[in-house]
């Protein structure tokens, strides 16, 4: 995946999530306490990750860099689900693992930190 395929996948999912919100709020056999407030806080966290990955002042490298940093932290998400889960297979093939997508970054010469809450990838050269 490329970090513009990664913004436009969160822009589809905004307008799906749009079209729920819609519904939500028009429809009268529809009714949950919080369903209007969790899709709407769902949308705009989507979005906001979408326009972080393509903020126009962003050089390539910095781009690239947060995507990296974006991916590293879903894959350390889905690892830790997977260990919660006992899923024998692990991630495999449901997400990168870490390791693969800190071979990437090394590839490009992007460094990246150890911290599994919150990485992050400098776009100084390593």
């Amino acid at each position: 995946m490329t970090t513009y395929a990664a913004a436009r996948l969160g822009l589809i999912a905004v307008t799906d999530h749009a079209a729920s919100l819609a519904r939500l709020i028009t429809d009268p056999n529809l009714a949950g306490c919080l369903a209007v407030e969790a899709v709407a806080r769902s949308a705009v966290e989507t979005a906001a990750r979408s326009w972080w990955l393509l903020e126009p002042r962003l050089t390539a490298r910095e781009r690239v860099a947060r995507f990296f940093a974006d991916e590293l932290f879903s894959a350390y998400e889905a690892e830790s689900m997977a260990i919660r889960m006992k899923w024998a297979s692990g991630v495999d093939g449901i997400s990168p693992e870490s390791g693969e997508v800190k071979m990437k970054c090394g590839e490009l010469g992007l460094a990246y930190d150890a911290n599994r809450s919150a990485p992050t990838v400098p776009t100084s050269p390593s």
